[in-house]
């Protein structure tokens, strides 16, 4: 699995597409760890934002960016409003341009644009490697932290993924 050069292409997005879908039911899977919540062993944040409905969240830095995840959706998030995210409720990746991440239960997709111009689509193919190695990193530790019977029958990623350069 690559987010090769920028051309983002449909059939890329859609390989970017079933990665997270698998991804977003391990970390269901790893939240329910027998010997404690993967995700928060592994190093983020989990909390909620008073007021907002939904899942708890999880956060993150990974290379001067935020990594998010929770329930419906999952993204790497950065100041300058360049990101990924994957909207889990309407199966879709987008370049993300908005300032927060969207909570539980917002589709967001107002902050979700498909990648178009050169500019969108290296912005976007940059955002792809960068949480997709995060993604690779999280693998590797979790692999060593997994009973079999805690991966639900869930296979290893059948492509590794490139650390970006």
């Amino acid at each position: 699995m690559t987010c090769a050069g920028a051309s983002t292409s449909r059939r890329e997005r859609q390989r970017i597409l079933q990665l997270l879908e698998l991804q977003m039911k391990r970390w269901g899977a790893d939240v329910m760890h027998p010997e404690g919540n993967l995700l928060v062993r592994f190093g983020m944040i989990r909390f909620r934002v008073p007021g907002q409905p939904g899942s708890s969240r999880y956060r993150c830095r990974w290379a001067d960016h935020w990594i998010e995840l929770h329930s419906t959706c999952a993204g790497i998030y950065s100041e300058t409003g360049a990101g990924i995210v994957f909207l889990r409720p309407v199966g879709k990746v987008y370049l993300f341009t908005g300032e927060e991440p969207p909570p539980p239960g917002g589709a967001a997709t107002s902050h979700g644009v498909v990648p178009r111009s050169p500019d969108e689509r290296a912005r976007f193919s940059k955002s792809c490697a960068l949480l997709l190695a995060w993604v690779e990193a999280y693998e590797r530790w979790a692999s060593d932290h997994r009973t079999p019977r805690s991966r639900f029958g869930l296979q290893a990623t059948a492509n590794p993924v490139p650390t970006p350069r």
